[in-house]
């Protein structure tokens, strides 16, 4: 950590802090994500001692392998990484986002207007079909996991959950709130279409200014409402704003209980790009768009979007479903961390 100074902390991370930090040559900001590597091995939080999923070593073999693709505008690249204190510790080095996480940003607005919804989604829709391009599934799409950069575009960021999409997963792992209807059975579900179904969970959120349901199953009331009388019903138990018909178009395609109906994000991205209606097109043109009627107060707190939702834990084996150069990268830098090698090279210039 010779070349940063610590500012100050940004946020706790499960395996340690994130740090505001300015790189002493260039002057810039960074957020350094600090990682204690005893609690990361093992998956026990930094606060607390909880047993979770997270996997730091797959975080960065993610990252080095969209870095190596090309990477993507809107997923927060990792500029460098390191070990420091011994190798005890880990540095990811990201770029600063001053706005952090969108669901920050949300909860000041309490929903957002249609179109600043609809651009957001766009950009993040973006990121995912590189991702599931990549051959990699997030499976922790969640505003908590979007950063708002200087200029208000967003970032997808927190790849610890990650798998590949060549083989379907079976751990209902993620935050329960945009956890798909499958995911919950903790059966053999496709990553990628869970994915969409968290995407649909982001957009109703942002428009309506509540999670559309505590849980995706039928013992949730606004789920059981949703089954019987559509995205319709579901609105109106919100209470929500009335939407445009393209934007109901997305919801009812995203939030579709059944997997295989459930569009992927090149279907997204295609009928985004097909602008359907005036609000598309005028979306895709970045021309001003009159905000629609704003919804009627929340009502129900344990709904309302400043609630975090908790990762869901169910102890599996470890993983052996890798891509093979993924599986690579991440045995490469595991092997590269030896707690007790005293002069550890950097694995990035710092």
């Amino acid at each position: 950590m010779e070349a940063y100074e610590v500012l100050q902390p940004l946020a706790e991370a499960i395996y340690g802090r994130i740090l505001l930090c300015r790189h002493i040559e260039s002057q810039a900001l960074f957020a350094v994500k600090q990682v204690n590597m005893a609690h990361a091995t093992a998956h026990t939080t930094v606060t607390g001692g909880h047993v979770v999923d997270e996997n730091v070593m797959t975080e960065l073999a993610v990252n080095l392998e969209l870095s190596a693709a090309g990477g993507h505008p809107h997923i927060c690249p990792l500029e460098a990484h390191f070990y420091f204190d011994d190798g005890r510790q880990l540095a990811l080095v990201f770029p600063y986002c001053p706005h952090k996480e969108l669901l920050a940003s949300l909860s000041s607005a309490r929903r957002f207007p249609e179109h600043v919804a609809l651009r957001y989604l766009g950009e993040i829709a973006g990121a995912v079909a590189f991702l599931h391009g990549q051959s990699i599934a997030h499976r922790d799409i969640s505003l908590e996991n979007i950063l708002l950069t200087a200029a208000d575009t967003t970032q997808l960021c927190d790849f610890g959950l990650a798998t590949p999409t060549t083989t379907p997963s079976t751990a209902p792992v993620g935050k329960l709130l945009y956890m798909a209807p499958e995911v919950l059975h903790a059966k053999s579900y496709s990553p990628m279409r869970a994915d969409m179904w968290a995407l649909g969970v982001a957009l109703f959120t942002m428009l309506v200014g509540r999670y559309p349901f505590k849980v995706a199953a039928p013992s949730d009331g606004f789920f059981a409402t949703y089954q019987r009388s559509g995205l319709s019903g579901l609105l109106q138990a919100h209470g929500a704003a009335k939407l445009s018909p393209a934007t109901l178009t997305l919801l009812t395609n995203l939030l579709e209980v059944a997997p295989h109906r459930r569009w992927t994000a090149a279907q997204l991205g295609s009928n985004i790009a097909a602008a359907p209606s005036p609000m598309m097109r005028d979306l895709l043109r970045h021309r001003p768009i009159v905000a629609s009627p704003e919804a009627r107060p929340v009502t129900a707190p344990s709904l309302h979007m400043s609630i975090r939702s908790p990762q869901v834990h169910v102890p599996t084996a470890a993983p052996t479903e890798r891509k093979k150069s993924l599986s690579s990268l991440l045995k490469q830098h595991w092997r590269r961390w030896r707690p007790w090698r005293r002069h550890h090279a950097p694995t990035s210039a710092a």
